[in-house]
């Protein structure tokens, strides 16, 4: 279970990430995405390259990278669609819905947190061995927490 544990903080990090442009996109609209959906896609790929770095680091194997990362999108994506389904409840008015239309509908901002974990999970494999092998670099010491 500490597996699991590890990856809270990861998790809602992420959610939180994804929770945020979800709200910029609602509360801000804009016809123009790039700039949005390339600061958004950035910083999710970092996110699940840390996770699976961090656990990596931890345990000394790469493999844990992937789990992490996987861990962590399906624990980010409960939480995600959880806080989509607040912002949902608490501002649904006319303007909202055609923002919510204009950004890719309600359906994205709730399938979109599902999709990413195969993504993300091999992002995971790409910090789980940058961690694997940072570890080794180091002497094979983990830092103490």
């Amino acid at each position: 279970m500490s597996g699991w544990r590890a990856q809270v903080p990861w998790a809602v990090l992420l959610s939180a990430a994804f929770v945020i442009r979800t709200a910029f996109d609602w509360f801000e609209p804009t016809t123009d995405f790039h700039l949005r959906s390339s600061v958004s896609t950035l910083v999710g790929a970092l996110i699940f390259v840390s996770a699976g770095a961090a656990a990596a680091w931890r345990s000394g194997s790469w493999l844990n990278g992937p789990v992490a990362a996987s861990i962590t999108g399906l624990l980010g994506a409960v939480t995600t669609i959880t806080g989509v389904a607040l912002l949902y409840a608490f501002r649904h008015d006319p303007q909202t819905i055609q923002a919510i239309a204009g950004s890719g509908g309600l359906d994205e901002a709730v399938v979109l947190p599902m999709l990413i974990i195969l993504p993300g999970t091999l992002l995971g494999v790409i910090g789980g061995l940058c961690g694997a092998i940072a570890r080794a670099a180091g002497g094979g010491r983990a830092s103490a927490h």
